[in-house]
């Protein structure tokens, strides 16, 4: 299917349901997301008068406005960084796919926000970096290695509460 046909198609059930969600997610104003619309899109004043490739960017900008408010995060997997691959002097994928892994193994209770909402606190603290894309090839094995001694000393700390008792007597024997 070509491009002119793509924009004879109406919007499908499904685009009006994602830009719902992420109006919703988002706690948007009615006013502001029919400006929105219709600003982007004129004459256009409701999702439903969208063609399909209308509808299509309005969710990637919705999509993008609701990552950065924190609210949407796109499903992760295998290639989560992938994007960042071939920068020089930068951290590979794979390394970032590491860390988000062992943070999340160091914070099991916290929400997906608040874990990564952390994370960057971390780094910008101890690293002076903002977020894990900024991660250079040197700082890199260094939040690494330090990742993996919170890690040991959380595991070790864990082992030595599984060997002690859980009564400790207390009274005192003359």
């Amino acid at each position: 299917m070509d491009v002119n046909e793509l924009e004879k198609r109406a919007i499908t059930k499904e685009q009006i349901i994602k830009i719902h969600t992420l109006k919703s997610l988002m706690k948007m104003p009615d006013e502001y997301y029919r400006n929105l619309i219709h600003i982007n899109f004129y004459p256009a004043k409701s999702s439903k008068e969208l063609n399909f490739v209308n509808a299509e960017v309005f969710v990637n900008c919705l999509k993008k406005m609701a990552i950065e408010q924190g609210v949407w995060v796109e499903k992760q997997g295998k290639f989560t960084y992938e994007e960042l691959g071939n920068r020089e002097g930068m951290a590979k994928p794979s390394q970032l796919r590491m860390i988000e892994a062992i943070w999340k193994d160091l914070n099991p209770n916290k929400s997906e926000k608040d874990r990564k909402r952390k994370l960057r606190g971390w780094l910008y603290k101890y690293f002076d970096v903002s977020d894990m894309k900024f991660l250079d090839e040197i700082r890199v094995h260094k939040v690494i290695h330090a990742l993996k001694q919170m890690q040991s000393r959380k595991s070790s700390k864990l082992s030595q509460n599984d060997s002690e008792p859980f009564y400790h007597d207390r009274s005192n024997h003359v």
